[in-house]
């Protein structure tokens, strides 16, 4: 073991000036550092821990009037200096008073510590690449090579956690000792966010009083603040837009606005809103940007008629973002419900959480060339009839998920499209690709960091720890050290970002404590109940049979079929609400069969109620009384787009007895029934 710490400490110095120690003798020198004996070291606690960072007594200054009220009238580029001369007073109070202040040995050290994790990872992808290829003769080399890189890194990741977890006590106890006063954390959240913002703040504030009353608000509302940088601040950094959003919302919303208070899922999904389309999105294939204010309400009502997910109300504001950043219509979002609870319902109430929803891609989007319709944009309508490879597929699994309220993350791997959902018990799971985070990534993210992320967010109230050091960063000027790709990742400069570094510390400490869901989420009383736990409520289990009415119309639903259920006859509950109990759905030559007893000879009109999502499903077929008869009838089924229509009528014949009825297709794609209307003539 000597000798392979030898060799990766010889391996991350080799680039340095300075030969670096081995990761175990960096940590024993620290251990025998006086100032950083009162460190606590795995669970201990300490009283004394606080004492490795400068003792400062917090200033009695009155925060709450360094951001003075703003002047009544005022140009932007007044608003500018304005703000400026505010931020810069904050920021050096901040830097005085607040920060932590690190010794440059601690901050070297754990910089050390930092490049030699990052080494050790890379010496052992070097070793996996190496024993891939090995020849066989020298493949038991290779496995031994491989081996020992893992010993290594993970040496090097223990003593990293033992020393991170050492300094970020450090930082903890010295916030603790601040915290009798809540002013320092409206002062450092105001420091923040006029370092990001001063210049939009300024054009917003400029726009007249209203506005300018509405930057003031902000900035004396440290609940409001702390939430927008503990969900990941605006996107693309617009604070203007995401204000101007935000503030429409409450106005054009009542709930959203009581809700500011208790922070209900109103007023969460607004800042959601607020937060993801500060940066306007485009409807997929268009240049039709979407409305916030459209797209809340549109949420809003729907959780309000129980159309969402069960868990849509415990969803945090991070996570809302990746519910209501679909890409697709507010009308293609109703539309993609619809159709699910008509013709698929299965991929709702029956799947497992993996693949609730998204279930339709693997049944119904099929894996070839996509077809689009001519002359007119792509629509998430035209993918799911017309197909597609590894991307169309990963939208439509994304945009079937959001549509009824389920967070996802889009997921890109080497030479594959996927994505990922957020799941009530066992957190964020990889679909339609493999389940690998360290190959995954989506925009400026890795999958390795998103994971960490997720998990950690999971502690909840303990998450501001986060923040904090996110606010140090950010004060400081610091670039972020995510990276989509993890080979760029592996070589950052951590000596240029040591309060962000800090924070991904933090939040792998807090997500190697925290399994995927170890904070269950309890569901208000006042939540309301959804469609689907209706229909799980309400529905029996009692069989279908075939209804003839006084006047002689005969109604066949497709639960009381005598085919048993099979890869290519699906029976499933179903959401008609005029009419409940079950449906059938077939897949390729699927049929149905029935057995009728009529007491004359009569003429029919027969028509089917039926659903597709396919273009040109093809005709299904009628065979009466196989036995006696030859003759097959032939039902023109419409393309209905996830509608249920009735089929064009036709005029079918049965004799006085028992008629066995068989509807057949002889190839097809997914149809779905609920019943057969035979209307005497």
């Amino acid at each position: 073991m000597e000798r392979l710490l030898t060799s990766v400490a010889d391996y991350v110095g080799a680039n340095d000036n300075v030969q670096q120690p081995r990761p175990n003798q960096v940590i024993a020198r620290h251990i025998q550092n006086p100032a950083l004996r009162s460190f606590p070291r795995g669970g201990e606690t300490n009283d004394q821990s606080h004492e490795t960072i400068e003792s400062r007594t917090f200033p009695e200054l009155p925060f709450s009037s360094i951001v003075s009220p703003p002047p009544d009238s005022s140009s932007e580029r007044e608003f500018v200096r304005y703000y400026e001369g505010i931020s810069g007073t904050l920021q050096n109070t901040v830097l005085e008073k607040v920060m932590p202040s690190i010794s440059d040995e601690t901050r070297k050290q754990l910089c050390t510590l930092l490049r030699q994790e990052m080494n050790a990872q890379r010496m052992l992808d070097e070793a996996k690449s190496a024993a891939a290829s090995a020849q066989q003769n020298d493949g038991e080399r290779e496995q031994n090579h491989l081996a020992n890189m893992h010993t290594i890194l993970q040496q090097v990741e223990e003593d990293l956690s033992d020393f991170s977890l050492q300094v970020l006590g450090s930082v903890d106890a010295h916030l603790s000792a601040l915290s009798e006063t809540s002013e320092w954390q409206l002062a450092l959240l105001q420091s923040t966010i006029l370092h990001r913002a001063t210049t939009q703040l300024a054009a917003y504030a400029s726009q007249g009083h209203v506005e300018a009353r509405k930057v003031h608000t902000l900035l004396h509302d440290a609940s409001l603040m702390k939430s927008l940088l503990l969900n990941g601040g605006p996107k693309a950094g617009q604070f203007l837009s995401m204000l101007s959003i935000y503030y429409n919302i409450l106005d054009a919303s009542h709930r959203a606005k009581s809700g500011s208070t208790s922070n209900d899922i109103f007023h969460r999904l607004a800042l959601a809103v607020a937060l993801e389309h500060a940066s306007p999105m485009k409807v997929f294939d268009t240049n039709d940007i979407i409305d916030p204010i459209g797209r809340y309400t549109h949420y809003e009502n729907a959780y309000l008629k129980g159309e969402l997910d069960p868990s849509f109300p415990i969803l945090n504001v991070w996570e809302l973002r990746m519910v209501v950043n679909c890409d697709a219509s507010n009308d293609e979002i109703e539309w993609c419900r619809n159709m699910l609870r008509n013709y698929r319902p299965d991929h709702i109430i029956e799947r497992n959480e993996q693949w609730k929803y998204c279930m339709i891609v693997k049944s119904d989007v099929r894996y070839k060339c996509p077809e689009w319709a001519p002359n007119t944009p792509r629509t998430y309508k035209q993918m799911i009839s017309g197909g597609g490879k590894c991307g169309p597929r990963a939208w439509f699994g994304r945009f079937a998920c959001k549509s009824f309220g389920v967070p996802t993350w889009g997921v890109r791997q080497p030479a594959h499209a996927a994505m990922s959902k957020w799941t009530p018990n066992n957190g964020w799971i990889i679909c339609l690709g493999g389940p690998n985070w360290k190959k995954s990534y989506w925009e400026d993210c890795n999958g390795v960091e998103f994971d960490i992320e997720a998990r950690a967010r999971n502690c909840h109230d303990l998450y501001q720890k986060v923040l904090w050091l996110d606010c140090f960063a950010a004060i400081n000027g610091e670039g972020s050290i995510g990276s989509r790709n993890r080979q760029h990742y592996q070589t950052r400069s951590v000596e240029q970002r040591f309060w962000s570094e800090l924070s991904m510390l933090q939040k792998k400490s807090m997500a190697a404590c925290v399994e995927k869901e170890s904070y269950p989420r309890q569901r208000d009383d006042k939540q309301v109940k959804t469609l689907v736990e209706s229909i799980i409520g309400h529905q029996t289990a009692s069989a279908e049979s075939i209804l003839i009415e006084p006047g002689g119309r005969i109604i066949i639903p497709a639960g009381a079929s005598l085919t048993p259920k099979s890869a290519k006859v699906i029976y499933m509950k179903s959401f008609n609400s005029t009419n409940s109990g079950h449906q059938a759905h077939l897949q390729e030559d699927g049929s149905l069969e029935f057995q009728i007893r009529t007491k004359q000879d009569q003429s029919y009109r027969l028509v089917a109620r039926v659903v597709n999502v396919h273009a040109n499903p093809g005709p299904l077929k009628l065979l009466i009384n196989s036995s006696s008869s030859k003759k097959d009838y032939v039902i023109e089924i419409p393309y209905t787009e996830g509608y249920w229509t009735e089929s064009k009528n036709i005029e079918v014949h049965l004799p006085a007895g028992m008629n066995r009825l068989r509807f057949y297709r002889e190839e097809g794609l997914g149809l779905t029934i609920k019943e057969f209307l035979l209307a005497p003539l």
